[in-house]
């Protein structure tokens, strides 16, 4: 059983977001508000990238928390789900993100990638957590055999998307 669990891929590139992290701006100067505006939805864009970079940071952990558990108790199959439902808990900051229709004028390029990305991959977590669950009780899913490339091509777009995010955010540096 323990072989049948798989750890979650860590998202390369999602650490922490903060103005003046790129260091090449590639955006134009934003002017449709005043600065103090400008700077607020730049701020609160921001947070919510950081919510979305601390659920992957959660996902991966969960994962190898996961994996962990079928190590030391592959029998706790109660325990293992109970795992990976939180694990699906977790989507819901992608599902948020993609919905998220407004984005800062100099992010917007750079948000609609975010936003597919994020979408793609909240969806790809409720597959994964199903071929997990199937895994854990001995059970064979449709989609086991392509869960693993999918998961890593998922985890390598939204890292895609983050990096042009973070160059995005460094057109705003202090």
């Amino acid at each position: 059983m323990a072989a049948g669990c798989m750890a979650a891929a860590l998202l390369g590139g999602c650490g922490s977001l903060q103005k003046g992290q790129a260091e090449t701006p590639q955006f134009p100067e934003q002017e449709s508000l005043p600065k103090e505006h400008a700077d607020e939805e730049v701020d609160r864009y921001l947070a919510e990238m950081e919510k979305l970079s601390g659920a992957a940071g959660e996902l991966a952990q969960a994962g190898q928390d996961l994996a962990e558990l079928c190590d030391a108790d592959p029998e706790n199959v109660e325990e293992m789900e109970a795992r990976v439902e939180q694990m699906r808990q977790l989507k819901q900051a992608f599902v948020d993100f993609s919905a998220m229709e407004e984005a800062p004028e100099a992010f917007s390029e750079a948000h609609e990638k975010m936003a597919e990305a994020a979408g793609d991959y909240g969806a790809l977590i409720d597959t994964y957590c199903d071929v997990l669950v199937a895994s854990i009780r001995g059970e064979e899913h449709p989609d086991r055999e392509q869960i693993r490339t999918e998961w890593e091509e998922q985890s390598l777009a939204i890292a895609l998307a983050m990096e042009e995010v973070q160059k995005a955010a460094g057109h705003f540096s202090p």
